[in-house]
């Protein structure tokens, strides 16, 4: 479901663990101007939306549960980043399609979750094929977590286009599963 549609997402937010896994094309784009203004839009947009969470985070970075969270409320498939087009393509609220041609060795997607899911329930498919996690980062507001961003990775060959698909449930009550879906081109 498209509820909110902005992302965001970063070589420089991820850290070593991104930088390990991604390629030059995923660091040369997180990197541009362009994409820091829309990452911190996205940011902002899940502050905005959540403010009272349960979760903190401490002066190390570690995240604690401290009571129960918000639960998941949305989920969505906000950026794209390809061989063919190599840099970040941001996905507005309720877009069905990309408006530019993606494809190549190399398909990166970006999701953005309001609310808390279960780590374990997020899954990202490309054509069928299930894509890999490079990396989740924790949104905060003050000491609160409210929501997170994930980098999914497109391993299976080439790509010429398709459909994104992507969906988690909430950790907590209602257990309420949030999905997205987008045509890439």
């Amino acid at each position: 479901m498209k509820h909110l549609k902005n992302v965001v997402l970063f070589t420089s937010m991820f850290g070593a663990s991104m930088a390990a896994q991604s390629s030059e094309l995923l660091n040369n784009a997180s990197n541009t101007w362009e994409f820091e203004q829309y990452k911190n839009s996205l940011i902002q947009e899940i502050k905005d939306t959540h403010t009272s969470y349960q979760t903190m985070i401490n002066e190390s970075g570690s995240v604690h549960i401290m009571a129960p969270a918000a639960p998941l409320s949305s989920f969505e498939i906000r950026g794209v980043i390809s061989s063919n087009y190599p840099q970040w393509e941001g996905i507005a609220p309720n877009a069905f399609s990309t408006t530019q041609d993606h494809g190549g060795r190399e398909v990166y997607i970006l999701t953005r979750e309001i609310g808390y899911a279960n780590p374990s329930s997020r899954i990202a498919k490309l054509n069928g094929s299930s894509l890999s996690v490079i990396d989740t980062h924790p949104v905060t507001s003050g000491s609160s977590v409210v929501g997170y961003l994930v980098v999914w990775k497109y391993s299976v060959g080439t790509f010429t286009s398709g459909t994104a698909t992507a969906s988690a449930r909430s950790i907590n009550f209602p257990n309420n599963q949030e999905d997205d879906r987008l045509y890439i081109r």
